[in-house]
């Protein structure tokens, strides 16, 4: 279903109905002095909302898919559009836990297909040219072409599939919640290797991180607090280093990403850090634990961690340049907008939009019960920037903004 914003609606109340004169008087009184107060409370709340109607961030249309889950804040807390661009035209590829996934307008959110998974998916769709591979919910990883729906084939994990999958020279990299990893050709979807490792002695978090690529290695976290680089081609281990060495959850689930020759890395217990992708050596480590993923700008990089706290630091030197605190809740997977807006949800407040120049919010939008995870997705297209982020509720919204190149958006 696809609606548009909706203001509140009026409120309504029914006329005095006594008679008696005294009563009537006393009555009249009291509903006077009750009026002036709820008059300058609604006085006050209209102007508030005046200010709301003015802020420049307001959807342009909002898909509502109907939360089936009872646990919506859980299972959609990663979740993440998808923009397929190599293909006849763009599709806005929504994967979701409610029914699967669904393609769509990116600029006016008309749907173009939809493909069941049972107990639907958590992560990011992953694209080869116009074919697109889901990691499932259901213990399948499913493959379909992304212009029409039609399903190519299907494998089957028998583990949940919470991580988006890596892909590179035809192969696919799944990474499952029971600490198994499966290459698989993208193609045909014929397993090529399996690498599966015990489960770790420590609590665990229920999900999976998407692995890294690097050279000829696939790096993967584990809930043990290992990390391990495995033979990209035969799975054999290259390398192993023990990095969440304490507390009761040990798992390394953030998505790891190689950004400049070095490794990134996080966890729920800490810490924040990089490695060398070829050895797996300790390159530096912050005390800090993680929310989200990471985002990278220039020579800053930045995280949410779990104070609700959205860092920024100097990538040579990993001091702070920025730190900014969430009014609700944790801070999702940041997103850069060029380099001088900062793009980020709460998980139990709004969507927000950080000016990085002028150090202020440039704005902010309720989505209702918060935004999760899963990163802000960015489409450009005709000099206009398209905003798609994904709330606790199951909502996705669309924010288009028409900046104007005086703002220098993105410089």
């Amino acid at each position: 279903m696809i609606m548009k914003y909706n203001t509140r609606p009026a409120l309504t109340g029914k006329p005095n109905q006594g008679h008696h004169p005294i009563k009537a008087v006393g009555f009249r009184l009291i509903k006077s002095i009750l009026l002036v107060g709820i008059v300058t409370f609604f006085s006050i709340h209209n102007l508030e909302a005046r200010k709301r109607s003015s802020d420049p961030l307001r959807p342009t249309w909002v898909i509502t898919p109907g939360l089936k889950s009872k646990l919506g804040p859980r299972v959609y807390h990663r979740i993440q559009t998808f923009i397929l661009e190599h293909s006849s035209k763009p599709y806005l590829i929504f994967a979701n836990p409610d029914f699967g996934v669904s393609a769509h307008s990116p600029t006016t959110g008309e749907k173009y297909w939809q493909y069941g998974i049972r107990f639907g998916t958590e992560a990011k769709p992953t694209a080869i040219d116009q074919y697109i591979f889901i990691p499932g919910l259901d213990g399948q990883v499913h493959a379909l072409n992304g212009e029409t729906g039609e399903v190519l084939w299907n494998f089957p994990t028998r583990s949940e599939n919470m991580a988006e999958l890596a892909v590179r020279k035809g192969l696919l990299y799944v990474v499952t919640a029971q600490n198994a990893v499966y290459c698989l050709e993208a193609a045909t979807g014929r397993q090529v290797w399996l690498y599966s490792r015990p489960e770790g002695s420590s609590f665990s978090i229920r999900g999976a991180g998407r692995p890294a690529l690097f050279e000829n290695r696939v790096i993967v976290g584990f809930n043990d607090g290992f990390m391990v680089a495995l033979d990209a081609h035969s799975g054999k281990q290259i390398w192993e280093t023990e990095l969440s060495k304490k507390g009761r959850f040990r798992d390394l689930d953030s998505d790891l990403v190689v950004h400049e020759g070095v490794l990134y890395f996080g966890s729920v217990n800490g810490p924040v850090g990089g490695l060398d992708p070829k050895t797996g050596e300790v390159l530096w480590e912050l005390p800090h634990n993680m929310s989200g993923g990471f985002a990278f700008s220039q020579n800053v990089f930045a995280f949410g961690d779990l104070g609700g706290h959205l860092w920024e630091l100097d990538k040579k030197q990993r001091t702070p340049t920025l730190e900014l605190k969430s009014q609700r809740g944790l801070i999702s997977t940041p997103v850069y907008l060029g380099n001088r807006y900062l793009l980020y949800g709460e998980s139990q407040g709004d969507f927000v939009i950080y000016d990085r120049i002028a150090r202020r919010e440039w704005g902010r939008y309720a989505t209702g019960r918060g935004l999760g995870g899963g990163a802000p997705k960015v489409f450009i297209q005709n000099d206009k920037v398209w905003i798609y982020v994904v709330s606790n509720e199951g909502y996705l919204y669309a924010f288009l903004r028409d900046w104007n190149q005086q703002e220098e958006v993105l410089y």
